[in-house]
């Protein structure tokens, strides 16, 4: 399970060392690859232990061809999605694409979401902690949301 947050750095040939916690639970879910791609919704990358990605990836490509938006939510999650080896030091190599768009340069953040990572630029999450000041009134969330207990 990931969970926490963590700042890394990206150096300029686009390596990233994955902290330790979270190489432990990637290692843990069966091996040293990760897969890459952009977030749907946010400007952020997710960053999945394979065997959880095969699971995603099949869902999302079931889905049927009919809605431009399923086309195109299949194109960046599925077509972007690249495969990461971890090398012996701890580190992926982020293609530049997908660097571009979560427009990360040097600074990042690493944020666990139980199966997943997120990998946000400092710049991008510092203005989202922006956006999530101003949820003190829960009421414009879904139900669903509500009705958990904190």
């Amino acid at each position: 399970m990931f969970q926490g947050i963590t700042s890394v750095t990206v150096d300029a040939k686009g390596r990233l060392a994955i902290p330790t916690r979270f190489r432990d639970g990637i290692a843990d879910r069966g091996g040293n690859t990760v897969i890459v791609t952009a977030h749907q919704y946010d400007g952020c990358l997710v960053v999945y232990p394979l065997a959880d990605w095969e699971e995603i990836a099949r869902k999302v490509s079931a889905l049927p061809d009919g809605s431009a938006d399923v086309r195109n939510i299949k194109r960046r999650f599925i077509g972007q999605a690249t495969e990461c080896e971890i090398d012996s030091a701890g580190r992926i190599l982020l293609p530049q694409m997908l660097r571009t768009f979560a427009r990360i340069e040097k600074g990042a953040v690493m944020l666990g979401q139980v199966h997943k990572l997120e990998l946000w630029s400092e710049e991008q999450w510092a203005a989202n902690e922006k956006i999530n000041a101003t949820l003190d009134d829960a009421t414009g969330l879904p139900d669903a949301v509500q009705q958990l207990s904190f």
